[in-house]
């Protein structure tokens, strides 16, 4: 090397002698220097590690190299003037500046017995300090894992404790000059426990150099813990030198890993055993299913496992919609339910509740859990029960009972808060007007105090009242109506009414009707037994009155007494009308011809100063009654319309068609179907109340005495109540008064009623006759009339005598004459006996009221003929020799 100073030359030329030999192959750096601290040599690891070249190092200051100017001067004059080493560390700087750490020794250079300058060893303590720092940290990270760590730290060899930190002190109670030196045996429970544990153990870590187990070790008090246990040799070389172990308490992980296991129990149990189904389902694909899930869709679990939810619903459609709704729900609440249908494998529809649950809350594609509840009865119960209250509201609605419901208030009063259409019809005003309004303001004048104060303990008690009876105002017409009151619910109370106006009316019709009965019958028997005196009072006058040899005031004095019993006859014919026990002739009229024969005499009997006016109505419907009495019964309305006019006055007659639907507005006790209208009005001085309700009894009469008898309305009445007709009247005192006679309407065509006169020249004759009647004054006078006249007569007074002579009379009986109620065998009955061995026998009935004649119609064969009492020897003859001249039946 060169070196620029002339000391240096000198210096270097005599040191440089020696110094490859002893320096060149150091591994450490080393630089010669002069007494300016100028080096003049540098070994090759010292041009390496300062990154110079070495003949960039011949005259640099050795200061430019190491960080220590001022120490170093002072270092290198103690050096060379002490003739000692000076030791010291400081930093070297590189060429590029980086700096590293050196320890440095300063030497005198000895040349020629004197110091001429320094020697510089220099010693890299980079990987040194790197080292001490590297054991330092793993010192202080050891201490603190030690200190710090959440797990217990020993260390053992020969299964005696050497070491054990704090955590591992805590864990098992112990201090740890209790465990130091102390066989680990302590802790464990068992000695097999022990010994399994150092089984394994130090069998794996033989093995791979670590071994892990869990075992369970006893606390200083007696409790146990349980405990993952690993351990490491020390030297992985000799397992003699010991293992470091640590310890994790495990005993709330197993806590808890065992309540996990019995959860998945329940869990599973619940999955397997649930009255619902239940399964799992990953983007719409089945992972799991129970068996109820199987039970409910028909199919075994390799049916649905794996498969496409699709396969349970009825079509595509229900399938999207299902998802629509239920992802839609799970992605903003994480759980979401719908009702939807499912399709059973044999091809049923089942309802289902659908509800579903994400298996991660924050990842909705791991998967969905549901839940199926088989809601098919209960959908049906819904669909039963909203028809259910569809019907009843139905029946609500359309019930002609008027209903009002009212809901009771917080304060506990009472709202309206529905009404049906009845209730409408029946109030005349449109009642939901009302609603929302207090119970005492709707409809005062029905709920009154008394109803409210019912309905308000109905409410509160459950109780329910009623029926009552409210009158009611309604548009000016007078009503009744009939209250009920129930509790509906705990909250609610229903009004019930009913119109029982015109069903009050019926009662009175019903009242009047039992008493007219009570009356008719009365009259009615009185009347039968005097038609048998009558009967003979007047045969036998007649048959007085045939003979010619009686004259003068005896002739006179029958013929009066006969007169008197044909005013008497007219008496019992209009009781027996009213009692409606008269023999009914009935025929197929039409009123209108009828009223059209009667007009003239009529207007003939009122007189000129009151005006008649007949208003037929055009196709007026045919009836079936007998036209006498029709004529009688409106002869008797026209005359007591006269008498109710004595300064005259104005007469209508009109007739109507009446269908089913109205015929009970003009009179409430109508037959049921289309029905006839006969109306006889007057413009008379009218009647109160009190007297309209009696002008149908028998003997009732308005007249002065001697005026009438009082049965002309009763023989109305009666006539047309045994015609299966209803009378009415209207009227109100200075108004004038209306009588309507409502009859069923019949098919068929109206009979004619020609004249004829009566051609029955000869009334005798010489054929034989039975005479059969119970009443022995009437049974003689037949039996006399018939004998005058030529007739052979047999006779007895009951079935039981005339069956014999029937039977064992040798010759023909041509005619029986029976009564038809008598004791024993009735007349009907008698003359089916009698034609069985006599089928040629003529039968002719007598008879003195309807029920009779009822009784004889019913039983006996077309060809019998009837005759009503009472009766005169003439109408006796004609009657049986018409029968006898009639001609047999083919």
């Amino acid at each position: 090397m060169q070196n620029g100073h002339g000391a240096g030359r000198h210096l270097g030329r005599e040191a440089l002698a020696f110094a490859p030999y002893m320096v060149e192959d150091l591994a450490e750096m080393v630089f010669l220097a002069d007494a300016d601290l100028r080096v003049f040599y540098a070994n090759p690891t010292a041009s390496t590690g300062s990154g110079y070249q070495a003949d960039e190092l011949v005259g640099l200051a050795v200061g430019r190299l190491l960080d220590a100017d001022e120490e170093l001067a002072s270092d290198a004059r103690q050096c060379m003037q002490g003739n000692v080493s000076v030791h010291f560390e400081t930093f070297m700087r590189r060429k590029d500046e980086s700096r590293f750490p050196v320890r440095v020794t300063l030497s005198p250079l000895r040349v020629n017995g004197g110091v001429e300058g320094m020697i510089l060893l220099v010693i890299d303590e980079t990987s040194r300090l790197r080292a001490e720092e590297a054991v330092q940290l793993s010192e202080a990270t050891l201490h603190s894992i030690d200190v710090a760590a959440p797990i217990g730290i020993g260390f053992v060899r020969n299964r005696l404790f050497l070491e054990a930190n704090d955590r591992f002190c805590q864990m098992v109670g112990y201090d740890r000059t209790e465990l130091v030196g102390h066989p680990v045996r302590a802790l464990y429970p068992t000695g097999a426990e022990y010994d399994r544990v150092g089984r394994e153990l130090y069998s794996e870590i033989a093995k791979v150099g670590f071994g892990v187990v869990e075992t369970q070790w006893v606390r200083k008090d007696g409790s146990r813990l349980d405990v993952l246990l690993s351990a490491g040799v020390r030297d992985a070389g000799d397992l003699r030198s010991g293992i470091t172990v640590t310890a994790m308490d495990i005993t709330e992980s197993k806590r808890a890993e065992r309540a996990i296991r019995r959860s998945e129990a329940a869990l599973r149990s619940i999955f397997l055993a649930a009255p619902i189904g239940i399964g799992v389902v990953v983007s719409r694909v089945i992972q799991a299913v129970n068996d109820r899930m199987c039970d409910m869709v028909g199919r075994s679990r390799n049916e649905l496992v794996g498969h496409s939810a699709r396969v349970v619903y009825p079509s595509q459609e229900e399938y999207d919609r299902v998802g629509r709704i239920k992802y839609a729900e799970l992605a903003e609440h994480g759980t979401g339910a719908v009702e939807t249908q499912w399709q059973h494998k044999d091809g049923r529809i089942i309802d289902v509740l659908l509800s579903s649950t994400m298996l991660d809350p924050d990842d909705l594609d791991a998967g969905v859990t549901f839940t199926a509840l088989d809601i098919t009865e209960h959908k049906r119960a819904e669909r039963a029960l909203r028809e259910s209250e569809e019907r009843f509201r139905s029946i609500v609605m359309r019930s002609p009972l008027g209903m009002l419901l009212y809901d009771v208030r917080p304060d506990g009063g009472l709202t309206l808060v529905d009404a049906n259409p009845s209730a409408d019809r029946l109030f005349g005003v449109d009642c939901r007007q009302f609603l929302g309004c207090p119970a005492e303001e709707v409809f005062p004048d029905l709920i009154g105090d008394e109803t409210v104060a019912i309905l308000h303990r109905a409410a509160r008690e459950g109780a329910s009242w009623g029926p009552a009876e409210r009158p009611y105002e309604r548009g000016g017409e007078k009503a009744v109506f009939e209250v009920h009151v129930l509790q509906t619910s705990p909250s609610s109370v229903l009004i019930v009414v009913r119109d029982v106006t015109i069903h009050k009316h019926i009662e009175d019709q019903l009242r009047q009707a039992q008493k007219m009965e009570a009356v008719g019958r009365l009259a009615g028997g009185v009347a039968h037994d005097f038609n048998n005196q009558l009967t003979v009072i007047k045969g036998y006058c007649d048959l007085l009155l045939y003979d010619a040899a009686i004259h003068g005031a005896t002739r006179e004095a029958l013929t009066e007494i006969r007169q008197a019993a044909a005013r008497a006859a007219g008496l019992t014919g209009q009781l027996l009308a009213f009692s409606r026990r008269q023999v009914l002739r009935p025929v197929v009229l039409n009123l209108n011809d009828v009223i059209a024969e009667m007009e003239n005499p009529l207007r003939r009997m009122i007189g000129e100063d009151i005006h008649l006016r007949f208003v037929p109505a055009p196709d007026l419907g045919n009836v079936r009654a007998d036209r006498g009495l029709v004529e009688q019964a409106v002869m008797n309305l026209v005359v007591n319309a006269r008498d109710a006019m004595p300064q005259g006055g104005r007469v209508t007659i009109e007739t109507a068609n009446l269908a089913a639907e109205n015929r009970q507005t003009l009179a409430p006790d109508a037959p049921a179907g289309e029905c006839v209208l006969l109306a006889v009005t007057d413009t008379g001085t009218g009647m109160d109340e009190a007297t309209r309700q009696r002008i149908f009894e028998p003997f009732f009469t308005t007249k002065p005495v001697g005026k009438g008898t009082g049965l002309g309305l009763s023989m109305v009445y009666g006539f047309v109540r045994q015609s299966g007709g209803a009378v009415s009247a209207y009227s109100e005192p200075d108004l004038g008064s209306t009588f309507r006679i409502v009859l069923p309407r019949v098919g068929g065509k109206a009979e004619t009623f020609p004249v004829v006169a009566d051609a029955d020249a000869r009334l005798g004759g010489t054929e034989t006759i039975l005479v059969v009647e119970d009443d022995p004054t009437v049974r003689h006078l037949i039996v006399e009339v018939l004998r005058r006249s030529g007739y052979s007569v047999l006779e007895a007074g009951c079935a039981d005598e005339a069956l014999p002579l029937g039977n064992h009379y040798q010759h023909d009986i041509h005619l029986l004459v029976s009564d038809v109620v008598m004791p024993g065998l009735q007349g009907p009955d008698l003359a089916r006996r009698l034609r069985a061995v006599r089928p040629a026998m003529r039968i002719l009935f007598v008879t003195g009221y309807a029920e009779n004649a009822a009784i004889a119609d019913r039983n006996l064969p077309t060809d019998a003929a009837l005759l009503t009492k009472p009766f005169g020897p003439a109408e006796v003859l004609r009657a049986v020799r018409r029968l006898l001249d009639r001609k047999p039946a083919r």
